[in-house]
């Protein structure tokens, strides 16, 4: 069976418990705090429930498919040189090219990379 590479990001200011449920009996719980990132690997036919404690005890906040969540192929790579040298705004050329394992984020690339300058 093939398994889905998936994400979920807490977006919410509580902590959150993240429960993955699919076939052959497969469970996954992860408790996922403010604005963190979880990874996980699931069949396709999954689902997986966020839950938050109120005041009467458990509440089901939403129920997403795993395969709204899957992350694409390589999305935590770096692109190749030739890409990063020619997409970067302050390239100057094949000599001013990204170091590699780095990871550069979409909201924050401006200081990432202001701050591999400075090193």
């Amino acid at each position: 069976m093939t398994w889905l590479e998936c994400g979920y990001r807490n977006s919410s200011d509580r902590m959150v418990i993240a429960r993955c449920v699919g076939p052959e009996q497969f469970f996954l719980e992860r408790v996922v705090f403010p604005f963190e990132l979880l990874s996980f690997s699931c069949p396709p036919a999954s689902e997986l429930k966020i839950w938050t404690h109120g005041l009467g005890g458990p509440e089901l906040i939403e129920t997403l498919a795993v395969a709204d969540l899957e992350i694409e192929a390589g999305a935590d790579e770096p692109p190749p040189p030739e890409r990063a040298a020619a997409e970067s705004p302050k390239s100057g050329g094949a000599g001013s090219q990204r170091p590699r394992g780095l990871s550069f984020s979409k909201g924050n690339g401006d200081l990432v990379e202001a701050w591999v300058s400075a090193v």
